[in-house]
């Protein structure tokens, strides 16, 4: 408002600057305006008042400064939603006396803001994206010097900082320079709920040979007690059980469309801090080959590792083959017939102890059993090259030779029934 009169005449207007821009006017005594979101930072405020003869008239300047509302702990803004992006500047803050040195460093120029989590889940914050390289604190507390540190980051990779939250927890949190740095902030702050499988306990139940999973552990949190998987720290481990239905292998392949790096444990077991760790052989570029014993449940986690920007969306895919089931003498497959093709995979066949095979007993054997509807001449072939062998008897240990070879043949007996490996 200004005190305007005219001893000559009468004031009709008067019109409002700051540093020389043009704020609002008046037409009316006591010729108010108002001057809505004061930027922050220091200010030049002058009148012009103007008769009802054309005449005007300067006020004197009046110096403002505007610090930044969040300045003090108290004052300090609240955050709602999961998602925001805050743009504010630090330039004119300051530190109070009793404020805790954030991420290690002395408080300099510190804004606050005060976050409350609805639900279990994970908050990010990156403030990478702010003109100089900004430190971030939070804290639990609604006392300035008795406040606890939840987790913080001074800025010098990048800054940002995740940590885990609980329903209904209030969150402080600080901005401010480890070198007393100011300027223009940029703020993003998410979060987002915990997935129904972040706990060990919750873990998904799998079913099925060939499984595809879309997934995300930006929500995801850690276990007191948790294991660290791929023997490396984490912060957001999933959980899925799987039981293997036979005997054989299951490949484990982890994608992030963004290149995210993740970590990956197998386990057998039922109390998460008494897991038994799972031999896994890596496959280049991102698979894990795990053998598996029929009717045991296996225990997966994928999980992040201490990077603030590294979890979120990636897809795990679960492919079972089970062991031929003429991998074993006594599980022969019986062939019926006079000309007889058979398409059978040998990749996880195995070596049976006291093979009497002319591969010299070492290489993986799959066996048949069949039995000559006539006496005749017979000839076996195996287009990979595989060596055959083929025996008369029933007993592994106690096989009588009858021919073998890459391609065998031999006279056959009517009713006699004959084994054979390949």
């Amino acid at each position: 408002s200004a005190n305007a009169t005219d001893p000559d005449g009468e004031v009709v207007r008067v019109d409002y600057y700051a540093d020389t821009n043009w704020l609002a006017s008046s037409g009316t005594a006591p010729f108010k305006a108002s001057w809505p979101h004061v930027p922050v930072g220091e200010h030049s405020l002058f009148a012009v008042a103007s008769d009802n003869a054309g005449a005007t008239t300067i006020s004197d300047l009046i110096h403002i400064t505007v610090v930044p509302t969040n300045d003090d702990f108290v004052a300090r803004t609240r955050i709602t939603g999961t998602t925001n992006a805050v743009r504010a500047s630090n330039t004119l803050a300051s530190a109070e006396p009793g404020e805790p040195a954030h991420a290690g460093f002395p408080a300099a120029h510190s804004l606050w803001w005060t976050y409350t989590t609805p639900v279990h889940g994970a908050v990010m914050l990156d403030a990478s994206a702010s003109s100089f390289h900004a430190s971030l604190a939070v804290y639990t507390g609604s006392v300035l010097n008795a406040l606890t540190e939840v987790a913080s980051t001074s800025g010098t990779a990048e800054s940002a900082v995740r940590f885990p939250a609980a329903a209904g927890q209030a969150y402080q949190i600080a901005l401010d320079s480890p070198d007393g740095e100011t300027g223009d902030i940029e703020l993003d702050s998410r979060f987002t709920p915990a997935p129904a499988n972040d706990n060990f306990a919750h873990r998904q139940l799998l079913n099925g040979n060939q499984i595809r999973l879309h997934a995300d552990n930006r929500g995801a949190t850690r276990e007191a007690g948790e294991p660290e998987h791929s023997d490396t720290p984490g912060i957001a481990s999933l959980w899925w059980s799987w039981t293997a239905p036979a005997a054989g292998e299951f490949t484990l392949t982890l994608t992030s469309a963004a290149g995210a790096n993740l970590l990956l444990g197998v386990y057998t077991g039922n109390v998460l801090t008494n897991l038994m760790p799972v031999p896994t052989q890596f496959q280049y570029p991102a698979s894990f080959v795990v053998t598996a014993e029929k009717g045991v449940s296996y225990q997966i986690a994928v999980d992040s590792p201490v990077d603030p920007l590294q979890p979120g969306p990636f897809e795990l895919d679960l492919n079972f083959t089970p062991e031929p089931r003429n991998d074993h003498f006594v599980n022969r497959t019986p062939v019926h017939g006079a000309w007889i093709t058979l398409t059978n995979p040998i990749a996880l066949a195995t070596v049976e102890p006291n093979t009497p095979v002319h591969n010299g007993g070492w290489l993986p054997t799959l066996w048949w059993s069949w039995t000559a509807p006539a006496s005749g001449y017979v000839i076996i072939e195996c287009p990979s090259g595989q060596f055959i062998d083929v025996f008369t008897g029933s007993t592994l240990t106690n096989l009588a030779p009858v021919a073998s070879g890459p391609s065998v043949s031999f006279q056959s007996t009517a009713g006699t029934t004959y084994a054979i490996a390949a």
